[in-house]
């Protein structure tokens, strides 16, 4: 398309692809809901005691991560296909366009979408009164804490590696797509490994009880103050820059992308 962004242009594309999130994904998601449910079973038959909000965030996490995942892959896994993709490459849109729809429905009505619905079986499995159930709602405990809130986050931001590897590989996508995802961790902790030794922090060492550097009692203080600006730039490239490192890419490789 020559034109890179109309607003009625893109309110057809989405709502078209909004239309068939369900279809497409709907089943999936209520196989998850139903691993919830089994969860609970689980949980009423064999549990001593019933969970409280804080015993089952984690679990409700996980669930919300592996939907999240698997969005790009179930919604778009023939957009880069050389026979299949052929119709989403005639689609009456700008590569912008295409790349702000997809990102809307894989990222925020997934993610936001999922939570709300697996909230919701939450709260009503907890209003269920057996001895070993669920204890009390999730909004009754002290869940929306500002861990938990960026672990909610930090699923939304780690999903742009499964959105970049499902527009990247053609074959076998969700296999290449993990295996790329851990050997860049395995690269980054290198990279951090060899940090570490370019700036001495190597030389830390344990004699008697006490951590020694350089030969030195380990000042922490010091320690931890010296490497603060470097760790939060690290932090935010890692936690920032690489994911949007990830779209940026995925918005190149539909736009370049070629049947």
């Amino acid at each position: 398309m020559n034109n890179i962004f109309q607003i009625n242009r893109f309110g057809k594309v989405l709502s078209k692809e909004l239309k068939e999130y369900f279809p497409k994904y709907g089943s999936f998601e209520l196989s998850l809901l139903a691993g919830y449910v089994l969860y609970y079973v689980i949980k009423a038959i064999f549990g001593d005691s019933p969970a409280d909000p804080s015993d089952r965030i984690v679990p409700l996490m996980i669930f919300v991560m592996t939907f999240c995942f698997a969005a790009p892959f179930k919604l778009y896994g023939n957009a880069n296909d050389k026979k299949l993709g052929i119709t989403y490459a005639m689609l009456p849109a700008s590569s912008l366009e295409k790349f702000l729809s997809m990102l809307i429905n894989t990222v925020i009505v997934t993610t936001v979408g999922f939570t709300a619905a697996i909230f919701c079986l939450d709260t009503i499995l907890s209003l269920i009164p057996l001895k070993s159930g669920f204890a009390g709602t999730l909004f009754c405990g002290d869940i929306f804490n500002a861990e938990n809130i960026k672990m909610f986050f930090s699923i939304m931001l780690m999903q742009s590696a499964f959105f970049f590897g499902n527009l990247l590989f053609m074959k076998h996508k969700v296999s290449n797509t993990l295996l790329y995802f851990i050997a860049l961790h395995f690269l980054i902790i290198v990279l951090v490994a060899i940090g570490f030794k370019v700036f001495g922090f190597s030389s830390l060492n344990m004699a008697d009880g006490t951590i020694m550097m350089d030969g030195k009692p380990f000042d922490s203080e010091e320690f931890y103050g010296s490497i603060e600006v470097v760790a939060k730039i690290c932090f935010y490239l890692y936690s920032v820059g690489l994911p949007l490192a990830f779209y940026a890419l995925s918005y190149y490789k539909i736009k370049t992308q070629k049947y």
